[in-house]
């Protein structure tokens, strides 16, 4: 082993926390919480997952996400930065948390590593960096063997500038989500194509970008459906629906709600 390389753990965050609710926004690493004590809600792509205490949540890089935690929880958060993780890019598909009920063969073995890594890193006995990197690598692996997968980034995609150049958009996207946003007028925005950018977005994020901006628009008016007493309509023109849509924001928020 080549003492001088960089060392995953420097792209590995570990912490045990008390989680605040947040809006929602985007998941930059994957990232598994496990619920130690309390109750954690989150929607991501439009689906709310109730993760009870001894349960774990899998947030997907590239997935918006927001969460509702209870006031006395306490959460094993880990947060792996994949696109350091060389061959490893893709995407878990889950529509359950993990749990003894649901997945009890991974859950036990996630819980065993997630403990060790814990351990490690608060002992900081001597090579811990070594010990860490080797749990990330056997935790993933055992994600990927055990869990429904999908790889859905070339090597071209994973390119530092092309990276940088998507994440800028969905920042855009994330700001501006209330206005009207044309593919037109967001490429000539980033200086490309329209059709290399609808491409290229569809390619890593696995939607359309008009289907993403629906995505954003659809949980943010979820969160207003939840918080406020505003109107159907009043929710829709909010987020950046037009009237017309209102019907359509309702059905499907009260559809992620009951689920």
């Amino acid at each position: 082993m080549n003492l001088n390389k960089e060392l995953l753990v420097t792209t590995t965050r570990l912490s045990l926390e008390t989680l605040a609710s947040t809006d929602l926004q985007l998941n930059n690493d994957l990232k598994l919480l496990f619920v130690v004590v309390g109750r954690l809600e989150l929607v991501t792509q439009g689906r709310l997952t109730a993760v009870e205490t001894g349960e774990i949540a899998l947030v997907n890089r590239g997935e918006m996400v927001s969460v509702e935690a209870s006031a006395d929880n306490s959460v094993l958060s880990l947060e792996v930065d994949t696109v350091q993780l060389e061959p490893f890019s893709g995407f878990f598909q889950l529509t359950q948390p993990l749990s003894p009920r649901y997945y009890p063969d991974v859950h036990h073995q996630l819980t065993k590593l997630l403990a060790r890594l814990y351990l490690e890193q608060a002992e900081r006995a001597k090579g811990y960096r070594y010990v860490i990197e080797g749990y990330i690598r056997l935790l993933l692996g055992v994600l990927v063997r055990s869990l429904p997968y999908s790889t859905k980034l070339t090597d071209e995609q994973q390119s530092p500038s092309h990276s940088v150049r998507n994440d800028a958009i969905v920042d855009y996207l994330h700001r501006h989500y209330t206005e009207k946003i044309s593919l037109q007028s967001l490429a000539d925005q980033f200086y490309m194509s329209k059709f290399y950018l609808a491409h290229r977005f569809k390619a890593e994020r696995g939607l359309t970008i008009g289907n993403y901006i629906r995505e954003i628009r659809l949980l943010k008016g979820i969160r207003l459906l939840e918080a406020t007493t505003m109107s159907i309509n009043g929710i829709a023109q909010a987020v950046g629906f037009s009237t017309a849509r209102a019907s359509v924001i309702c059905s499907e928020s009260v559809t992620v709600l009951v689920r």
